[in-house]
């Protein structure tokens, strides 16, 4: 049990950590993210668990990009997804302009 809870606070300690938006992180948050990242792969070795590529990304990769942009948060699945739907509705919206002034409008105003 008290595996289980090092593991689950850890995760919960790194992607709260990793969501900062890019440009945002401080220095403090670096210490807690190297910190909850030590402690993750100390109970994760206690429970015995496999090192999947997922898991090696996230001890080795994640830490370190997210200090060098300051931050991932903007910049994960879910975020480029939104960015994604955000870009079809506007294309959706301009797809019957044909005047090409008029299109250049509504994509200033967008912006």
């Amino acid at each position: 049990c008290e595996v289980n809870i090092g593991i689950f606070s850890s995760l919960d300690i790194i992607t709260s950590k990793l969501r900062t938006k890019c440009g945002e992180m401080q220095e403090i948050d670096h210490e807690v993210l190297q910190t909850a990242l030590n402690n993750l792969t100390k109970v994760w070795e206690a429970a015995d668990l496999p090192h999947t590529p997922k898991f090696h990304s996230l001890l080795r990769h994640a830490a370190a990009q997210a200090i060098l942009f300051g931050g991932l948060g903007d910049i994960l699945e879910d975020d480029v997804e939104l960015m994604h739907q955000i870009g079809g509705r506007f294309e959706h919206r301009t797809a019957t302009v044909k005047i090409e002034k008029t299109e250049q409008h509504f994509m200033l105003r967008w912006k």
